[in-house]
């Protein structure tokens, strides 16, 4: 049976893992929790209490990950958005009046998104796919100067906070400029649906409803529909837009119920392992150990977290691809070997950072900071012991190096965790 190319798929003929077998059904709650588990962590910690409007700053970034969901997960992925911003909303403390609303409004422009993307993708006609070729993208100068707008837009949500709606209309205003200029050269059409029904309509509809739902007072009613829209528009418009480029011609549908997957034990191992470092943040968040400085957490997160999902993706192929059958074990022995030489050097600024910053601390020292460098030395240590295999058992051996290499990210992001809440805690 021909299985779907996704993350937690695996093909049977590989022999060098222990495989599991798996409903499609309970294929697609894994994966809704799997995305929770990561777009609720991003309004956690790149909320900015000084820009907020009524919950909706949290959200922008978000937009593009659920976008990409809904695409990839269909009626799941709004699921997705649901859970996201419910729980997210929880975390932040929002009136439960507000929360509740932009939860639905929300979960309404994400339903608009997918409905204007598959229509769009419904027309698709030959003189279009020489545009958006199947799964093919290529760094025109288009995209390349879309890219430097997003960068630009982040740049100033930190630097331009308080007087962030000039930036974003500027920005928009050059952004769409450029978009038309692209659809004219090019005669594309697609582009131009794409730009009204996608990135800016459902935007812009739900910001004015969700502003008259939440009874925004009239002086700033204006402001926060400009907020949501425009920078709604910048995320999709850019990353969103190659987002849409990949999947315009792409037929990816959720798991059927009555499809059975197989799954290898190191894919499950990285699944567990991504959720477990998003429910570390979440921890951290919830004992107020993130406090207003929480953006600069996200850089730990995103990088654990990229680690962690390039495994899980590639792990469903075969890793010593081309090798011969008798020389698969030295191969997956000599990565084993380079992980742990890479993580004895983590050791060593553990054995030094650890003495230092608790001199440096003395009793101001919180507890969480001791958790985190014993849980940092345990997945460190881990890394590090080379396990003799007898008989040279291939299933074993490639599961360790998964399990190693999971050690070796925790360890690492462990470790600028526990380096960024020594800077915070010595600077307070």
């Amino acid at each position: 049976m021909e299985h779907k190319n996704d993350m937690l798929d695996t093909l049977i003929t590989n022999n060098d893992h222990y495989n599991i077998f798996m409903r499609g059904g309970t294929a697609n709650i894994l994966l809704m929790i799997l995305f929770s588990s990561i777009t609720v962590i991003i309004p956690l910690l790149l909320n900015q209490a000084t820009s907020v409007f009524y919950l909706s700053t949290p959200f922008y970034f978000t937009i593009v990950v659920l976008y990409f969901s809904v695409l990839y997960l269909r009626g799941w992925g709004i699921m997705v958005t649901a859970i996201t911003l419910l729980l997210s909303a929880l975390f932040l403390e929002i009136p439960k009046d507000l929360y509740i609303i932009n939860t639905v409004v929300n979960i309404l422009q994400v339903t608009l998104l997918f409905l204007a993307t598959y229509l769009l993708r419904g027309q698709a006609t030959q003189k279009t796919r020489l545009y958006y070729p199947r799964g093919l993208f290529y760094l025109s100068l288009y995209n390349l100067f879309i890219l430097f707008i997003l960068l630009a837009y982040c740049i100033a949500c930190f630097v331009y906070s308080d007087t962030i709606i000039p930036v974003i209309i500027a920005l928009s205003s050059i952004l769409f400029l450029s978009t038309v200029i692209k659809a004219v050269k090019n005669r594309d059409s697609v582009l131009i649906r794409y730009t009204f029904f996608v990135s800016f309509m459902p935007s812009a509809t739900c910001s004015i409803l969700s502003a008259f739902l939440c009874h925004v007072p009239q002086e700033l009613f204006l402001n926060y529909c400009l907020v949501w829209t425009l920078s709604n528009y910048i995320f999709l418009q850019t990353i969103g837009y190659i987002i849409f480029q990949i999947f315009y011609t792409r037929k990816i549908k959720a798991f059927s119920n009555k499809e059975i997957t197989t799954v290898n034990i190191s894919s499950a191992a990285y699944y567990i392992a991504i959720i477990f470092i998003n429910i570390l943040i979440i921890y951290l968040f919830y004992s107020k150990v993130i406090g207003s400085y929480g953006y600069i957490y996200f850089f730990p997160w995103v990088l654990g977290n990229i680690f962690l999902l390039s495994n899980l993706y590639f792990s469903q192929f075969d890793d010593a691809s081309g090798i011969k059958e008798g020389k698969r074990f030295d191969w997956y022995e000599k990565r084993i070997i380079t992980v742990e030489k890479n993580t004895s050097g983590i050791i060593t600024i553990i054995s030094f950072v650890l003495p230092i910053s608790v001199a440096i601390l003395k009793q101001d020292t919180p507890p969480i900071l001791v958790i985190l460098f014993a849980s940092n030395i345990f997945f460190a240590c881990l890394a590090v012991g080379l396990i003799w295999i007898p008989n040279k058992n291939l299933k074993f051996i490639s599961l360790l190096k998964s399990i190693k290499t999971i050690s070796y990210t925790y360890s690492i992001t462990l470790l600028l965790i526990s380096a960024i809440l020594i800077m915070f805690t010595y600077i307070q």
